[in-house]
């Protein structure tokens, strides 16, 4: 569990710029196999926005020193599915 103390200047605790980046270079893959090539699937930019509102979701959870694995902590974790999944 990241602490507050741990956070970066800007207050966070992951790199969400460099995490968005990724997943944007994810877009450009181009392999055979359809499993393995995120760019050709449909709806990829929709699936890479969730992703990274999940990011950005565990980064405030993290942030404001809230451990979603914690006791009592389940809530957060259908929150954040909800946040991917929606």
């Amino acid at each position: 569990m990241e602490r507050a103390s741990d956070q970066g200047p800007s207050g966070r605790v992951f790199d969400l710029d460099a995490i968005g980046q990724a997943l944007e270079e994810l877009s450009g893959w181009n392999v055979d196999d359809d499993s393995l090539a995120p760019g050709a699937a449909p709806g990829f930019e929709d699936a890479r926005r969730r992703m990274l509102n999940g990011y950005v979701f565990v980064d405030s959870l993290l942030a404001a020193g809230r451990d979603p694995f914690a006791f009592g902590g389940s809530h957060l974790l259908l929150e954040l599915n909800h946040v991917v999944l929606w």
